[in-house]
């Protein structure tokens, strides 16, 4: 017979009977086991908590009257069980649903609690686990991908959180970039200020417009409505007559960016300049347009 207790010696909850045919001739030893379902005897669940059992063993004969009698009895002493019917808690730190990043593989990390031991793994593989704080690593591919966080505890219950993350490794897509309707590299000009437009596109993190950079001779241009996340339209400021540099980068969301680099010149005014000095003594003067 099985006994269980709320306390040593106290509060009996539970009674269990298991049977087993021994021969009395024989030295084989042999084993009762009985199942508790964690009710007591009304049927009722009971609370969670640590509950304590032990097992009394009857041995009994029938005598030659045909009577069933007790000839031994010995019993175990209290062993503690612990009933936990509450799954572990599990928070991630940071959470990283939603997030768009250019690195694989991702590092998840995050808190579980449970009153008995647990184990936390991630997308099938177990992480570390130090006092209440874990950490692992999901693979990724490119693209969306599923993050699953699962921790179990010793008692089987079981909790999992379930995030949506993407990879994306590429930078974005810049169009052909035109000042004054013209190629912008190499085009010459006749304006100070001329007409910027470029389109860019990314997918799936999306361009960042806000960390979108522009520079013309090295000067950041002015950040207005002309800067969207599909493009630039805009008269450029700091622009000199002759040679001229334009540097423009433009980063996505998950880290990425591309780079444009162009050349172009200003003819404003004009200019003698000598051209082939070493045709005459004297070279060849020519009126050219300035820049």
């Amino acid at each position: 017979m099985f006994e269980v207790y709320s306390g040593e010696s106290c509060g009996r909850v539970r009674s269990l009977t298991a049977v087993a045919e021994a021969d009395p001739r024989s030295d084989a030893a042999y084993t009762t086991a009985a199942s508790w379902d964690g009710m007591d005897e009304a049927g009722a669940v009971v609370p969670d908590g640590v509950y304590y059992y032990r097992a009394t063993t009857r041995f009994v004969r029938v005598n030659s009257g045909g009577v069933v009698e007790v000839f031994d009895e010995a019993t175990t002493a209290f062993r503690p069980v612990r009933v936990d019917t509450q799954p572990p808690a599990v928070t991630l730190d940071p959470d990283v649903d939603g997030l768009i990043t250019a690195e694989t593989p991702l590092v998840v990390m995050g808190y579980v609690h449970d009153e008995v031991g647990v184990r936390v793994m991630i997308n099938g593989s177990e992480a570390a686990l130090v006092d209440h704080r874990f950490s692992g690593e999901a693979a990724l591919a490119e693209g969306p991908n599923e993050v699953v966080v699962e921790a179990v505890d010793a008692a089987g219950n079981s909790a999992s959180l379930v995030r949506q993350v993407a990879l994306d490794t590429h930078p974005p897509i810049l169009g052909p970039a035109t000042l004054e309707g013209l190629p912008a590299a190499g085009a010459e000009l006749e304006t100070l200020s001329p007409r910027f437009v470029v389109s860019h596109a990314d997918s799936p993190a999306g361009v960042f417009g806000a960390g979108v950079s522009l520079k013309v001779n090295g000067s950041e241009q002015r950040r207005d409505s002309a800067m969207t996340d599909e493009g630039i339209d805009l008269v450029l400021t700091n622009v000199r007559a002759g040679s001229n540099g334009l540097v423009l980068v433009v980063p996505d969301r998950a880290g990425n960016e591309s780079r444009l680099e162009v050349s172009f010149r200003v003819r404003a005014g004009w200019e003698v300049r000598v051209t082939d000095p070493a045709s005459t003594i004297f070279g060849t003067a020519l009126v050219v347009p300035a820049g």
